[in-house]
């Protein structure tokens, strides 16, 4: 448990981080850049507890990020408005990771917006660890 314990610490420092920083648009470019690297730690920590759970539960052998959460949602532990809303910050997380020089303001904004959906979606994988 002390792995899921290190993964909900991260995550909830992430989100404290976005929500702080997200309040307004980026003055600077380090602004931007520390709003950009907390919101990819974010979903890779969210990807990272939702894999495993699905290790520790034996649901499956997600193949990819989105794998994870689509066994996460067959298995009703997320409804499909959790997955699809998982699978927009992972969008976002690849554009940060692949393509940086093309991410807005806006894109990085919506992490604010997605928030409070994360919070809901990692309450219910907290609850679903044995």
């Amino acid at each position: 448990m002390d792995r899921l314990n290190f993964l909900l610490s991260k995550i909830n420092q992430h989100l404290a981080e976005i929500e702080e920083r997200s309040k307004e648009k980026p003055k600077t470019l380090k602004d931007f850049d520390a709003l950009a690297m907390s919101c990819l730690q974010l979903v890779n920590r969210l990807i990272d507890l939702g894999k495993l759970l699905v290790m520790e539960k034996h649901l499956g052998f997600p193949e990819t990020y989105s794998d994870i959460f689509k066994i996460l949602k067959a298995n009703e532990i997320i409804t499909k408005e959790d997955y699809e809303t998982v699978v927009k910050l992972i969008y976002l997380r690849n554009l940060i990771s692949h393509e940086y020089s093309t991410i807005s303001d806006e894109d990085l904004l919506k992490f604010r917006e997605l928030s409070e959906k994360v919070k809901q979606i990692v309450e219910k994988l907290k609850t679903s660890f044995s």
